[in-house]
């Protein structure tokens, strides 16, 4: 099947083919020439080099570095930085540059992980299938809802808590003030999603919000900076808990978690006294 890889005379070259999660296919490769394979252009301008591939027999997740220039069209540093990549599927294998037609020798398969950029390159890391497996599957037992707000199982209408503002002040601390006036904590662990602006078509959770101000603080700082006039859109958000289901979006039925299971405190003290209660409690807030 890979004879080409046992010539006396080889012309190997590095291919990879990435697919995004929107279905774009893109192909790079190590050739000083641009490859044609399966009808997938493998561009060589940007080039990259990949590290040693390391696979254990111990169903570890498998590693592979790829460094590149950022000089391609289709590579640029703002898509990097704003996610356009994340969890993109990923394909590397080894073909005959001299004969794109023979059967490619498969090297990695899986998932891109962590892409780092620099002023003129990028290194992103490949994890293979096994690394799938070392993720959770399935549900387990929680106080917290399982459920995101205004998905299919939570069932409850964003239309009826999504806002639009306008970015009135940014602060030194990472926050900005806009024109919002819903109450305090309204907006903590909803969206925030720009419509304007160097930041627009992206998004971020927001941490905390306080009505003084209209200030938002992001859980994570946008990829560019945020500017007076930026104009977006907010969703209200939601803790988890369930009292917050109950009282703020009457949603009970829709609850998909177990608020009343005893954590591991209440599960090795000591039996109650007579005609005392051993309901435990709503309790406070499971995400902070």
């Amino acid at each position: 099947m890979y004879e080409w890889l046992t010539s006396p005379l080889t012309r190997i070259a590095w291919c990879w083919k990435l697919t995004l999660l929107d279905g774009t296919i893109m192909g790079f490769t190590s050739h000083d020439e641009d490859l044609i394979i399966d009808g997938i252009t493998y561009e060589a301008s940007s080039g990259f080099s990949p590290s040693a591939v390391e696979t254990g027999k111990d169903m570890s997740v498998d590693n592979l570095d790829v460094e590149g220039y950022l000089i391609s069209d289709r590579i640029t540093k703002k898509d990097v930085e704003t996610g356009c990549y994340d969890n993109a599927e990923i394909e590397v294998f080894l073909c005959n540059w001299g004969n794109v037609n023979d059967t490619p020798f498969i090297l990695r398969h899986g998932s891109l992980g962590e892409v780092t950029t620099g002023k003129l390159a990028f290194q992103a890391e490949i994890s293979g299938l096994t690394a799938y497996l070392q993720q959770t599957t399935g549900e387990i037992i929680q106080k917290a809802c399982r459920a995101t707000l205004g998905d299919e199982r939570c069932g409850v209408d964003l239309a009826d808590y999504t806002f639009t503002g306008t970015v009135t002040a940014v602060k030194e601390d990472g926050t900005f003030d806009t024109d919002l006036v819903q109450a305090d904590k309204y907006f903590d662990y909803g969206l925030l999603h720009f419509i304007t602006g160097d930041n627009a078509g992206r998004g971020c959770e927001i941490k905390e919000y306080l009505r003084d101000g209209g200030n938002v603080l992001p859980f994570l700082p946008f990829p560019y900076q945020v500017a007076a006039g930026d104009t977006f859109t907010a969703i209200a958000g939601c803790d988890g808990n369930f009292s917050t289901c109950k009282n703020v979006y009457n949603n009970v039925v829709n609850f998909r978690g177990e608020p009343h299971v005893p954590g591991s405190d209440y599960a090795a003290s000591y039996p109650a006294s007579a005609g005392a209660s051993n309901t435990v409690a709503e309790g406070g807030n499971v995400k902070r």
